[in-house]
């Protein structure tokens, strides 16, 4: 073995030992952050973003002292600034996660999500703290993790505040796909199959014109989205009804009470009933004689007949 092959040899061996480092890190890493959040079952989550999560409130120091925090342009070197890593060829050009498939399976980039390659990027003038909110183990390799955001604004320390949901490949502890489940007027439904109802009950009408100052909020619009959580750990969108009509009824049959289906059809299985005057938004499907209902209050998601709704 001559001196020059044994040079190479002992490079090789180091750089494959320092990958080796370097992967074993980012695995503790990733476990360690994953300690900060408390395990949750799919079933659960309908109820968790009702009642909120089951852990005791913190206050904002003692959630400082235990989250991933990340201020404006210079975040530190975590577990997501590694993991966020993975590019994605989008229309010829790479992209980072987290990433959407459409329901023909192309695949985009998940827009309004906040992660540190965002805040590296853009010279902003706020801050912005994670709060450790929910896991969910969906399979042997796929995760989810549900993240509350809270952002500080450094003019007059107002904040606002949303959740959001990303999935993981343990295996890799690589971020995979994502979306906002919680800010504002939207308002979120796990079904039992992994699909994800999003209703967003208020909308910008005029969307070509969204700059303009005399734009108008119209609260009898709004969007409503579907995602099918995959196998993959991706989100395929599978339903997109944007500027859909949303409505604040009230429950009126002769009977008292009114069946709350699961298909929008007579033969269709009764989930529950609602009393006479409870006051439900809904969906007014167009073209149909039914109305879906949203889940603001504790309703589970249903169809109601429109000649029941006042």
């Amino acid at each position: 073995m001559t001196r020059l092959y044994r040079l190479l040899l002992l490079a090789a061996t180091l750089v494959c030992a320092n990958q080796i480092q370097a992967q074993t890190q980012m695995q503790q890493e990733f476990e360690k952050f994953l300690t900060l959040f408390p395990e949750y079952e799919w079933e659960d989550l309908q109820t968790l973003f009702i009642k909120g999560p089951k852990t005791s409130e913190f206050s904002y120091d003692d959630y400082r002292k235990n989250i991933w925090y990340v201020e404006p342009q210079n975040g530190p070197d975590n577990v997501f600034n590694h993991i966020r890593n993975m590019q994605t060829d989008v229309y010829g050009s790479k992209t980072p996660p987290p990433h959407i498939k459409t329901n023909d399976g192309e695949i985009f980039p998940a827009g309004g999500l906040l992660t540190p390659s965002y805040f590296k990027e853009e010279d902003l003038s706020f801050s912005i703290s994670y709060f450790p909110w929910a896991k969910v183990k969906i399979s042997d390799d796929v995760l989810l993790l549900f993240i509350r955001v809270k952002v500080i604004a450094s003019e007059d320390d107002s904040y606002y505040g949303y959740i959001q949901m990303f999935t993981f490949k343990l295996s890799t502890q690589q971020m995979i796909s994502g979306i906002i489940v919680s800010e504002n007027d939207k308002y979120t439904f796990f079904e039992p199959d992994k699909s994800i109802y999003l209703y967003e009950l208020n909308a910008y009408r005029d969307y070509e014109n969204y700059d303009d100052e005399d734009f108008v909020v119209d609260p009898n619009w709004g969007n409503r989205y579907v995602f099918k959580l995959e196998s993959d750990g991706y989100l395929r969108m599978t339903e997109m009804q944007e500027r859909a009509v949303f409505k604040r009824k009230i429950i009126k049959d002769p009977d008292g009470y009114v069946n709350v289906r699961k298909e929008p059809t007579t033969q269709s299985e009764v989930l529950y009933t609602l009393d006479d005057g409870k006051v439900v938004y809904v969906w007014m499907i167009p073209d149909s004689n039914w109305a879906e209902i949203v889940c603001v209050f504790n309703e589970k998601r249903g169809y109601v007949h429109k000649s029941r709704l006042k």
